[in-house]
């Protein structure tokens, strides 16, 4: 079943590429915070936090392009629907790494992630308008944001011309194949939730608290997202 497995080759590759892209944020936090002295092992368990809280993130974003490219596997391959697959994706991280870039200045500032009482600063937008605009480095970020977004639409559109628009044949179904595919389905959905859940113990799913695991305040907070 070649299209059910280039539509799992094409979400491994979206996950994996928000992961990178996840990661890179994180690497210029801690270079441009760089307020640490702790062990390598240490800091590294705080990047492996953030891979887990990325991926949380990830799953919740992916999980409606799962859902729309196992249905696309019942008709003929549809340009459309593979197009709005790829909108939809780069409307989303869009979101999400505006955020992200501006989390770094943020963090800078307040010694902490961009979190709901930003909205706070809402009630005085034209004293956040002149703070952002006398503080010309703040700029930076936003062509860093630009940057990121343009790689990101590229690589995506990579993976959707190699795995998505290259399908031409519809599928003849059989009963195994049927079986299959719903198996598959059913799987990728487990692996998201699992994701989102983020441990396979009893525990209660990650929590802002689960990424405090040493004593240094930075690296606690290094491992989460804004």
């Amino acid at each position: 079943m070649k299209r059910l497995l280039q539509n799992i080759a094409f979400l491994i590759g979206v996950q994996c590429v928000t992961l990178i892209f996840g990661s890179l944020f994180r690497l210029a936090l801690f270079f441009i915070e760089g307020t640490t002295t702790a062990d390598v092992s240490i800091i590294a368990e705080a990047f492996l936090w953030g891979l887990r809280f990325d991926n949380l993130m990830a799953c919740v974003l992916i999980l409606i392009p799962i859902l729309l490219l196992f249905v696309s596997l019942f008709f003929k391959p549809n340009k459309h629907l593979f197009n709005g697959v790829y909108w939809y994706l780069c409307v989303v991280y869009a979101i999400s790494f505006f955020i992200s870039a501006a989390d770094i200045p943020y963090f800078n500032q307040f010694f902490k992630h961009v979190n709901a009482s930003v909205w706070n600063w809402f009630d005085e937008p034209s004293f956040v308008l002149k703070m952002i605009c006398s503080e010309p480095t703040y700029f930076v970020y936003f062509f860093v944001f630009v940057a990121v977004v343009f790689s990101f639409a590229w690589l995506l559109k990579r993976l959707k011309i190699r795995f998505l628009d290259s399908q031409k044949d519809s599928i003849n179904w059989s009963g195994l194949r049927i079986g299959t595919a719903a198996l598959t389905f059913v799987l990728l959905i487990g692996l998201c939730l699992m994701g989102i859940r983020g441990r396979l113990g009893q525990k209660s799913p990650v929590r802002i608290g689960t990424a405090y695991f040493c004593n240094d305040p930075f690296l606690n907070q290094l491992g989460l997202n804004p």
